[in-house]
Order: structure tokens, then sequence, then C-alpha cells
């Protein structure tokens, strides 16, 4: 006879009572960004190298970053300035 696999209440991981932060949407938007540039690079290679920086002025405030001269939709273009400048963000200073 086999014993029904059973965890003890006292051994059971705690429940989360609070609700983990969504995932950040600018994963969603780096890869539009660069469906909307086209083909002919590695867009998952490239977006790992851009995530840390993307992720960076995501958390920033709308504020700050008009204070960079970019909106919250410029974020990818703006990362990868540098990489394809002819779909870089004009900066207005």
């Amino acid at each position: 006879m086999t014993r029904p696999c059973h965890t003890p209440p006292d051994r059971r991981p705690p429940r989360l009572s609070v609700i983990p932060a969504p995932i950040p949407t600018i994963d969603a938007d780096i890869d539009l960004f660069l469906a909307s540039v086209g083909f002919g690079f590695n867009p998952g290679e490239m977006r790992r190298a851009m995530r840390p920086d993307a992720l960076r002025l995501s958390a920033k405030s709308d504020a700050e970053l008009a204070r960079l001269g970019i909106r919250r939709d410029e974020i990818p273009a703006y990362v990868l300035r540098h990489r394809l400048p002819a779909h870089a963000p004009v900066l207005v200073r």
C-alpha cells in the first residue's frame, strides 16, 4: 500500500498575503519598438543588452524623464539611440 502524498500543516510554505508587483511593461515596450524598426538584428540579444538601462529609466518619474528630454514611450528609442540613430528621439533641451 502507498500512502497519499500529504504535507502536514506545519510544514507547508506560508501563503502570500501581499499581491506581487506587476511585471514592468518595459519588456513589451522594447519588443514593440524593435518590431517597428524591422529585422536584420537579434532583438532578443538587443533587448537583454538594453534592459538594465531601460528599467532604470522606467523607474523614473515623468518629471525626471522630462528633465532628460524624453517621454516614457521614448525610453526604448532613447536607450538604443547609439545603435539605431535614425530612430532616436529628438531631445529637446
